[in-house]
């Protein structure tokens, strides 16, 4: 065989196998790709809109509730702002009279599985809060300072500019990650507190703090146990977080571990409600309020 074809076939087979990976995961990258480009977009848009925002919001209800220094608090913070949150943990709540709060990712509104934006409306003039999950929920912690800043006062913004402002200076953040940068930049611009995943009661009185605790009602928690944490909050006199994400009927087997069995859901509730004495379930901002800034 000529020795010039050969080497032909030697080139166009490295070749081959050199972009054989990338031809492999084009489709991955070109999905990738495509909500890289979205989520940049609709962070454009979001910045033109609080820059042309015309829409009148009407004036904020004050109102400030005075907390009982006796009693725990229960707070529920509902992150990424999923369907099931509005149709199944909202009814749940309301039945009780009990409030909570949804932590907001604006990049996901009125897509499917998610909350539209009248379901946050409803459940905002029900007393709920709205916080920020920043614009469209990417690790803070891998980004850089600008890249933080934007996630974050989007975040805020989408929230001021659709009159949800109860809130909408407090972040929960995304997957709890998040750095010193991430701290700084909260204390630069007067946020005015932030959730992180990490394990753990806090002060039965609000206090600034970037780095609030809670207890993650994932797919392997048992009813029992968060009757247990209730009972220590109670008799510690502290505040417990709750957080949750999707709810659904036997939920047993989650790779995530972010889906909720409706039926413990439903009997955390029950006791919450016979334990009305010793336990207050309030907002976020509820609680934060009571800080003296």
């Amino acid at each position: 065989m000529d020795k010039n074809l050969i080497k032909v076939y030697l080139i166009l087979l490295v070749s081959f196998l050199a972009i054989s990976p990338f031809i492999h995961l084009k489709d991955i990258w070109i999905s990738d790709l495509s909500k890289y480009i979205s989520k940049t977009i609709n962070g454009e848009i979001e910045d033109l809109k609080m820059k042309f925002n015309f829409r009148p919001c009407p004036p904020p209800k004050e109102t400030f509730k005075r907390l009982d220094p006796t009693k725990a608090k229960v707070l529920f913070v509902l992150d990424d702002n999923w369907g099931t949150q509005y149709y199944f943990a909202y009814q749940v709540l309301k039945e009780k009279g009990f409030p909570a709060t949804i932590a907001v990712i604006p990049n996901e509104v009125n897509r499917p599985g998610y909350m539209t934006k009248a379901q946050l409306e409803e459940v905002y003039l029900s007393g709920w809060d709205l916080v920020n999950h920043t614009f469209s929920h990417q690790k803070l912690s891998t980004l850089d300072k600008e890249e933080q800043e934007k996630e974050i006062i989007r975040g805020t913004n989408w929230l001021q500019v659709n009159c949800f402002h109860r809130g909408s200076k407090i972040v929960v953040y995304p997957y709890g990650a998040y750095n010193q940068t991430t701290l700084d930049i909260l204390q630069e611009h007067g946020y005015h507190g932030a959730r992180t995943l990490q394990t753990g009661f806090e002060k039965n009185r609000g206090y600034l703090t970037y780095e609030a605790k809670v207890y993650n009602l994932t797919t392997d928690v048992e009813t029992e146990w968060a009757k247990d944490w209730i009972d220590q909050a109670i008799e510690e006199k502290k505040t417990l977080i709750f957080v949750n994400h999707r709810f659904a009927n036997n939920a047993t087997d989650d790779p995530t571990g972010m889906v909720f069995d409706k039926k413990k859901f439903r009997e955390i509730v029950d006791y919450l409600d016979q334990l009305r004495e010793k336990v207050e379930v309030i907002t976020y901002s509820e609680w934060i309020n009571q800080v003296d800034r």
